[in-house]
């Protein structure tokens, strides 16, 4: 995989960390 494709998602995964933060009620379907 290359680097650049990781930092992606590490950066979507972090974004997605901090939306499930601010919205605890968020359902997941």
């Amino acid at each position: 995989m290359p680097e650049e494709v990781a930092g992606d998602l590490a950066k979507v995964e972090a974004l997605i960390e901090l939306a499930e933060k601010a919205i605890p009620n968020m359902p997941r379907y």
